[in-house]
């Protein structure tokens, strides 16, 4: 139980921020405006987590974690939250 808290707290966030909003915002937004990039990438996020009724939740979760890699301008803001969510809801699930 112990490693999938790791591993969706910690391991996970950190490849999907370096894929997602490292990676293709950052090649999105160079080839067209950075608000596309945004849009683009966040329903990539949306669509590749595979739960079509929690999609609303991962397009508002990619979108937020978008803008907080244009407001910072890295990664740091949007690995932080989202290493913290994922934290928050592995512990749920380990609780319950």
């Amino acid at each position: 139980m112990y490693g999938g808290f790791t591993w969706d707290g910690r391991a996970n966030p950190l490849w999907e921020e370096l894929f997602f909003r490292g990676v293709l915002q950052g090649a999105a937004s160079q080839r067209w405006a950075s608000l596309i990039g945004i849009i683009v990438t966040a329903i990539t996020f949306a669509v590749s987590h595979s739960y079509l009724i929690l999609l609303p939740y991962y397009l508002v979760l990619g979108l937020g974690l978008s803008l907080l890699r244009v407001f910072h301008r890295d990664l740091w803001g949007s690995l932080a939250v989202h290493m913290g969510l994922n934290g928050l809801v592995s512990m749920v699930a380990l609780m319950a």
